[in-house]
């Protein structure tokens, strides 16, 4: 997301050739982690490739986003 409008919701761009799909099925299935792919569909004017949003809940720990992290 950009600097100046921080959130908890972040937006990864993923590496060329890498299936957001796939991903998301992955971490899911793998892992338990929920994500969300997003496909150029959904802002057609601004998106250059599709992208996974990842949300984490207020009480998301450390733990939690260096286990996403290691699971991408």
């Amino acid at each position: 997301e950009p600097a100046g409008e921080p959130t908890a919701t972040t937006t990864l761009v993923p590496p060329d050739g890498v299936d957001v799909v796939a991903t998301r099925a992955r971490l899911l299935t793998e892992q338990g982690i929920v994500t969300t792919a997003i496909g150029t569909e959904r802002a057609p004017q601004e998106m250059t490739g599709p992208v996974l949003r990842v949300s984490p809940h207020l009480d998301a720990t450390l733990d939690d986003l260096e286990a996403l992290a290691a699971a991408l």
